[in-house]
């Protein structure tokens, strides 16, 4: 998808699951931080927008159908602010038969992205309130309209570069 198609889509979350991975990328690095993290304060809703590697395969409807679906676990992120520049947060789970509830808390600060070293907000889950897994991953965000934030999500090995996983994306227009 070109730059001039890019420029027209409005985006929505449902617009960003019909992106491809270099149009995804692309529409980040030309996204932008916040002067201060409150923006993001609440809970913004989330979705899941694409796993590496599988948007050119036929499971790539059915990711998408499943990560839009309201049964689909991962709500969003909860995040609090400290200060302008850092907070702290956690992902948001719905489950049947329960109450929504926070999980797998993040530290929040700008911060050089793993993909191109540019300012965004980085959400760090290295701390020991997370297992171990998932203390290998760190998640990125940048707004790319008013109100809504795209990221790659990362595995870090303990060596070598930041391994992409996929891409998410809040919206704190639809903040729950």
């Amino acid at each position: 998808m070109g730059t001039q198609t890019l420029h027209r889509l409005v985006l929505t979350l449902d617009a960003l699951c019909t992106l491809d991975e270099p149009a995804l990328a692309e529409l980040y690095a030309a996204g932008r931080v916040p002067s201060s993290l409150a923006v993001l304060n609440g809970s913004p809703r989330g979705r899941l927008v694409a796993l590496r590697g599988l948007q050119r395969t036929p499971l790539a409807p059915l990711v998408h159908a499943l990560a839009g679906a309201r049964f689909f676990p991962w709500q969003g992120k909860d995040f609090s602010t400290r200060g302008r520049k850092s907070g702290k947060g956690a992902n948001r789970l719905s489950l049947p038969l329960l109450r929504p509830f926070t999980l797998f808390s993040f530290q929040s600060r700008i911060a050089a992205s793993a993909l191109d070293g540019a300012d965004c907000i980085r959400l760090d889950y290295d701390h020991a309130g997370n297992p171990w897994p998932l203390r290998r991953i760190r998640d990125e965000l940048r707004e790319v309209a008013p109100g809504l934030y795209l990221g790659p999500a990362f595995w870090r090995p303990r060596h070598g570069a930041p391994v992409l996983l996929l891409w998410f994306a809040l919206d704190a227009r639809e903040a729950r």
